[in-house]
């Protein structure tokens, strides 16, 4: 693959969080003029402490309140989450609002980058990858499909969806998602993880692939680590790497296809970026882990 530098380009980030933030610092150092956005003002001062060029932004806004700044940028990369765990109902309308406002006729933006998640294949069972037809019956499968579709039907040159597993890295180990009383669910399920190293990394290269016409359009990308232990081999050892006693599992619940339990997400697509995972081995990961 002939790279295409990142330097140069003006990149806004919608939403400088656990992902967002480490995301700005690495295409900083890359060359990048990179603005990030968060909701909270106290946040953002402490961005702009750090050394990045951080705005307020709460979707959803009026017009007025939105930051012109961000209509200069080429690329925005939204990644704000769904919030659909803690019951909000508009992550749809926040995406629209978005896309109406770079629309409008000042907006220097060409590219959108959506940051969405494999819960979209939820109600899948076996190896699921970007081709596969989703079930939507599902109320958050149906939400996480429409926001998406919101992105991906832009009248922009270049809409990307990239579809991330669970995160996991710099304190975020999964281990601590349950407590010792903790019943795991589907034990014998695969995983489907990625360290927040390996997503700055394919965002990295699709933001080389996919600059400029050439290699503009529709793309839905998985973001997945090549890894699928099961849920039993992974969260024994993420809990033993906590100190915590032996992890205890609920029994499982679903079903096996084609010699896999529950769904195992693979992508048809990332290898044209001939992008190579750092953290391959997601159980040796949790063993070294020095995050």
């Amino acid at each position: 693959m002939t790279k295409i530098e990142v330097r140069q380009r003006k990149i806004g980030i919608i939403g400088a969080g656990w992902l967002g933030q480490p995301l700005a610092q690495a295409l900083t150092k890359e060359g990048a003029e990179v603005l990030v956005t968060r909701r909270d003002p106290d946040a953002v001062a402490n961005l702009n402490a750090q050394g990045l060029k951080a705005l307020q932004l709460s979707l959803p806004c009026t017009a007025e309140d939105f930051p012109s700044k961000l209509l200069k940028r080429d690329c925005l990369i939204i990644s704000i989450p769904p919030g659909l765990r803690h019951g909000e109902t508009d992550y749809q309308q926040k995406l629209e609002q978005l896309v109406s406002f770079v629309q409008s006729p000042q907006s220097e933006v060409k590219q959108l980058i959506l940051i969405s998640s494999t819960a979209v294949y939820n109600g899948l069972n076996g190896v699921v990858t970007e081709r596969s037809k989703l079930n939507l019956q599902g109320n958050k499968v149906e939400a996480l499909a429409a926001a998406e579709q919101v992105i991906l039907n832009s009248p922009n040159t270049n809409n990307i969806v990239l579809r991330l597993g669970g995160l996991m890295g710099y304190n975020r180990q999964p281990g601590r998602f349950f407590t010792k009383d903790s019943l795991i669910p589907n034990p014998d399920s695969v995983i489907n993880f990625i360290h927040q190293d390996d997503v700055i990394g394919l965002l990295n290269c699709i933001l080389q692939y996919h600059c400029g016409k050439a290699r503009a359009g529709k793309h839905i990308y998985n973001g997945v680590t090549p890894h699928h232990p099961s849920r039993r081999d992974f969260y024994q050892l993420a809990m033993k790497a906590l100190g915590q006693d032996q992890a205890t599992f609920a029994q499982q619940q679903e079903t096996e296809k084609d010699g896999i339990c529950g769904k195992q997400v693979d992508s048809v697509f990332v290898d044209k970026f001939g992008y190579n995972f750092k953290h391959h081995d997601l159980l040796d990961w949790l063993i070294n882990d020095k995050d």
